[in-house]
């Protein structure tokens, strides 16, 4: 390796150190002493180091750094221990006793990139990696207070896109790695847990020793159909040799709103009544107030009965998690076993989630040869749920009325009218929703050794889960009000997942330049589910909820599903290094599904990688301030066979109907018709990537380019109701439809800013593009799916509408009117040549749902023993369809948002039209078109304050180490559109769900 040229200090002579005790300089600082040891210090190539850090061992504070030849000048007891220590060198520890001139020499330690990070079916030193590879930490993982493992990576890992859409208590995220590619498949990456496929969601991220995420085309192709979108690999901890341990960590916290909008109310509500009924004619001034309301809401008024339904439905949650493990290690055996308990109140009241998790994990060594083991995990969830729709129920409810009467008890009809109450739902077993999750993942394995280099590594696993859940709507629920039904519903569903894999690895080399790594896999999996559901209307009592099903009034159905399929798989690879330089990679892979048709159930995926470590060419030594540069360039085919079971299976039935004793002949079918040409959804990928190295990895960098072209694309079509259907339904085909494409550049840049032996500062910087369009499709114009259009050219989650162009104003009103339009309604841009007649002809692009980029900035600072880390991340340049606007009403009568500023003939330059009372229901025809806004946001998503405690008053309670801290979950958010700032635009628009927490927890780290 080569000499480190990076200066730390300002050195004006040759002669010139820093030393240190406190604050203090070599000559102000008293110290007792007894002599002055001196000295120099050097690489392993005999070249000075400068700002190499000298300490005395056991005296915080009190040392110095090496001056611009390497020479120091340290006073110390004459009984010191000495410590050196350089960021890229192993450090150097060395008695002071008898020595008073010290000649140290510290060797380069490439820890960095000789670091082992897991791969597809097996592990890579990082300096051999040919594809592009992310890799997350323990301590990285678990600095976020959540139970969610992927969330607790959000920001960290260039290109990978996560984020929650729900703020309830157990809900998940939404997540996509290099965009998005399929349109009905799934965009989810692959999870791998110690080897095996699994299910992240219920892991305790206490139990995560790292999270390699596999993105280029070779790294991803080695799981073929399965690898599609990416791999994420999660390893779980292992104890260190030789050692027993015990680690506790615990933290309790608060949950509350970030931000949600407010609704007019007092004499905003009042005002904007009044435009309305101007508006209608009906409104001339003040002496007209009386006719603003209904009698019964005037009375409410008159008595000042405001109402903040928004506050009433919501709370203050608590957070709470505690974690104890303990490993043990010695030459024959390690053990690992870890017990959790995590407990999250909601945002709204009554939503809350229990969970308790257990893993163990033995590792055995028979002998030299054969090694076995056994990792099993086990997790029981217990989630109550609330209707999510309230938080819209809230916002159209108007501000008034009296929720609950003298003793307490709410009120069905706050205001009177026909309006129920938006908190009927909370009262005693109204609503109920339940949902109790028993997860079981094992996973035992056996290891021979017969020849040096090779292995055979044989893993059979399996993943079940039950999920039982329990609905019940009540007399006085808000759906038993509307309704007036009483229904109570068991869904019962057991999934099972059953792996066998088997992996065999020769690793040899030929002349020890030439190293190979050839490695052979064989993968079965077989997955099941039943459900079986139970409905049963209406109760005489509320009491029993959804217990007593045989107490029901009316006749209860039952109904039940079962759905199977397997995968089977064979891949090879061979990994191939000329003396570490030169780097190949070439593997394949041949997976069938038995969800696909019969003659394309099998396919192949091939990849290749080259690798060339440049800095390890005897050219690169004169540039000693490279410590590491690596070009990659990666191909590789992945697939996706996500379509639904059972698509390609022809449901349809034959059979005589007896109508008045004649035969009639029928036919039947499901509403999904069986595509017998149903094929693979196949993904070509490309990457280039660039890794570099400065000043021994101090500053260290990885940058890629990569395309994705995917091809015969999963999508659900709907058939022309001329084919037939069912109601108002008709028949819909899983079909291959056309084809997409990503591009994008991904940085990771990691900067150690600042290594003194008191304070350090490193800085991780991440930034990631991504371009995705749709090349082709098979309709022959936009094809609509969900909320979305499908429009070659266009990207995959287009917006397409109605384009607004702003309100009509006074000066336009001879213009608006040849749209049957009139000032102070909204203003829609015709395309083309003006006809004055709107339609579909006039749809424009409104934008696409996905970020033009995103990244993070994290921070992490030590000073003596307190820690201190800051993660800021960005989503930019995405379009959001508002939905909280969208309960903007011109009658006056439902509350609209405050931030929905809106046009009067005073102010003709508001975004939403004119309020009024003569609009019957309450919206301007064209006015959903003005929710589209920019969703470009800037959030701090985590602020941690530690501090450890110093071991030696530790040592009488043999404690090993004490840390305290707090952390602030999304404290801050900036959003570029001020129509946003009083939401967290990482939800999206749908006004459904619960609106996102900030977290406050303080809590503590303990190792024994």
């Amino acid at each position: 390796m080569r000499t480190c040229r990076w200066h730390i200090v300002n050195a004006r002579s040759n002669s010139s150190r820093q030393c240190f005790r406190g604050v203090k300089s070599t000559e102000t600082q008293q110290v007792n002493q007894s002599k002055t040891v001196k000295g120099k210090v050097v690489d392993d190539n005999g070249d000075p180091l400068i700002g190499v850090t000298v300490a005395v061992k056991g005296q915080s504070g009190t040392g110095c750094v090496t001056d611009v030849d390497g020479n120091f000048s340290l006073p110390v007891p004459s009984n010191a221990t000495l410590v050196f220590s350089y960021v890229g060198y192993a450090t150097v520890t060395v008695k002071a006793e008898g020595q008073s001139n010290l000649n140290i020499t510290m060797k380069s330690d490439a820890q960095e990139l000789d670091e082992v990070v897991a791969i597809g079916y097996g592990t890579m030193k990082k300096r051999d990696l040919t594809g592009a590879v992310s890799s997350v930490k323990a301590e990285d993982i678990v600095r976020m207070p959540t139970s969610n493992v992927i969330e607790a990576i959000q920001g960290q890992v260039a290109g990978l896109d996560i984020t929650r859409s729900n703020g309830e208590a157990g809900s998940g995220v939404n997540m996509n790695l290099r965009g998005v590619r399929s349109i009905n498949g799934d965009n989810n990456p692959l999870f791998i847990i110690d080897g095996m496929e699994g299910s992240y969601e219920e892991l305790n991220p206490n139990d995560i020793a790292s999270i390699e995420v596999l993105k280029g085309a070779s790294s991803t192709a080695i799981y073929g159909a399965a690898g599609a979108n990416g791999v994420i690999i999660i390893t779980t901890k292992t104890p260190k040799k030789d050692k027993f341990s015990i680690d506790l960590d615990a933290y309790y916290g608060w949950n509350t709103i970030t931000s949600f909008p407010k609704v007019n109310t007092g004499q905003d509500y009042i005002n904007f009544r009044r435009e309305a009924q101007r508006a209608a004619g009906v409104w001339n001034g003040p002496e007209d107030d009386g006719k603003l309301f209904p009698n019964y809401m005037q009375d409410y008024i008159d008595k000042g009965q405001w109402v903040d339904w928004a506050e009433l439905a919501s709370q203050t949650g608590k957070t709470q998690s505690y974690n104890i493990n303990t490993s043990y290690s010695n030459d024959r055996m390690t053990s690992y076993f870890s017990l959790g308990y995590y407990d999250l109140e909601g945002l709204l009241k009554g939503d809350e989630l229990q969970r308790y998790s257990a893993r163990a994990k033995f590792d055995f060594k028979a002998n030299e040869m054969v090694k076995y083991g056994l990792n099993l995990y086990a997790m029981y969830s217990d989630n109550d749920r609330r209707y999510s729709r309230i938080w819209n129920r809230v916002l159209c409810m108007p501000p008034l009325g009296t929720p609950y009467d003298e003793n307490g008890k709410l009120v069905d009809y706050p205001l009177g009218d026909g309006n129920m109450n938006p908190l009927a739902d909370t009262g005693s077993q109204q609503y109920v929703n339940n949902v109790k999750t028993l997860s079981v993942m094992p996973q035992a394995y056996v290891e021979l050794t017969p020849l040096k280099g090779l292995s055979f590594k044989s893993v059979l696993g399996g993943y079940f889960r039950n999920v039982k859940q329990g609905i019940y709507t009540g007399t006085k629920s808000y759906q038993g009000l509307e309704s007036g039904k009483v229904t109570a519903e068991v869904p019962n569903t057991f999934t099972y997942n059953y792996k066998w894999q088997n992996i065999l690895t020769y690793n040899f080399k030929i002349k020890d330049d030439h190293e190979f790594t050839v490695t052979g896999v064989t993968e079965w999996s077989k997955d099941r589910r039943e459900k079986v559901t139970a409905i049963a209307n209406g109760f005489d009592t509320d009491s029993y909820a959804y217990h007593n099903l045989g107490a029901a009034t009316g006749t209860p159905t039952v109904s039940s599903e079962y759905v199977q399929s397997q995968k089977m798989s064979y891949a090879a690879r061979i990994n191939y290094s000329y003396k570490g330089r030169y780097l190949a990679s070439v593997s394949s892979r041949w997976d069938g599904s038995s969800i696909l048709a019969e003659g394309n159930k099998w396919d192949v995926f091939p990849a290749a990688a080259l690798a060339w470590r440049i800095s390890d060419e005897a050219f690169m030594q004169k540039f000693d301030f490279i410590s590491n540069l690596k070009i990659r360039a990666e191909y590789g085919v992945t697939g996706n066979a996500g379509a639904k079971e059972y698509a390609t299976l022809d449901y349809s039935r034959n059979g005589i109907f007896g109508f008045q004793d004649i035969a009639v002949p029928y036919s039947g079918y499901q509403l999904s018709i069986a595509n017998k040409d149903l094929g693979w959804e196949k993904s070509y990928n490309f990457d280039i990537g660039l890794d570099l190295g400065l000043f021994n990895e101090r500053i260290s960098m990885a940058l890629d380019w990569y395309r994705t072209d995917t091809k015969n694309l999963l999508f659900k079509k709907n058939l022309p109701y001329s084919a037939g259907g069912y109601g108002s339904s008709p028949f819909n085909i899983w079909s291959n439809v056309g084809e997409t494409r990503n591009t994008g550049l991904e940085l990771s840049i990691t900067s150690r800013n600042f290594t003194g032996p008191k304070f350090t500062w490193n800085t991780t910087l991440t930034f990631a593009t991504n371009k995705n369009k749709v090349v082709k499709t098979t309709s022959e114009g936009p094809l609509q799916f969900n909320e979305y259009y499908l429009i070659p050219g266009e990207a995959v989650h287009t917006y397409y509408g109605y384009k607004y162009a702003g309100i009509w104003g006074t000066a336009q009103a001879d213009e608006a009117a040849k749209y049957s339009q009139k000032p102070g309604q909204v203003h829609i841009a015709e395309k083309g040549e003006a006809n004055y007649k709107l339609n579909a002809d006039d749809y424009y692009v409104l934008g696409n749902a996905d970020p033009k980029w995103q990244g993070s900035l994290l921070n992490n600072f030590t000073y003596k023993n307190f820690d201190l880390s800051i993660l800021v991340i960005a989503r930019w340049k995405w379009t959001i369809n508002y939905g909280l606007t969208g309960w903007y009403r011109t009658d006056g009568l439902s509350p609209s948002p405050v931030i929905c500023d809106y046009w009067t003939p005073e102010n003709q330059s508001a975004r939403y039209p004119r309020p009024d009372a003569s609009i019957s229901n309450g919206q301007d025809p064209y006015q959903q078109w003005a929710n589209y806004f920019d969703g470009s946001y800037l959030k701090v998503k985590n602020i941690t304050l530690g501090y450890t405690v110093p071991k030696k008053l530790l040592k009488k309670a043999n404690i090993e180490r004490l840390r305290f801290y707090f952390t602030a979950s999304n404290p801050f958010i900036y959003t570029k559109c001020d129509y946003l700032k009083d939401y967290d635009p990482e939800k999206g628009g749908n006004d459904d769900e619960a609106p996102l927490s900030k977290q406050f927890v303080f809590g503590v780290n303990v190792s024994f």
